[in-house]
């Protein structure tokens, strides 16, 4: 299952989560995190940025846990290029 179906699976599913009004619950945060990072790592740096920029304008109180899970990502990543170099 892709992180998208897992998203709309969850926020179509929830009835604590309203997707148009940035309402979710903790775990449907926490996916929503999970996604948008995901997303956000196969953009262009300058690209993600901005859409970075425009998530903490836009939604402050979601920010924080897709800031803290692109870090995640980007560290992985970094990780994962280390070992493939040696």
């Amino acid at each position: 299952m892709t992180l998208h179906e897992v998203y709309i699976g969850h926020v179509m599913g929830c009835p604590h989560c309203y997707a148009p009004k940035n309402r979710y619950c903790t775990d449907g945060a926490h996916v929503r995190a999970d996604y948008l990072a995901a997303y956000l790592m196969e953009l262009e740096p300058t690209v993600a940025k901005s859409l970075m920029r425009a998530e903490k304008r836009d939604n402050p109180s979601l920010f924080p846990g897709v800031a803290d899970r692109v870090r995640e990502l980007q560290a992985e990543q970094v990780v994962q290029e280390d070992l493939a170099n040696g």
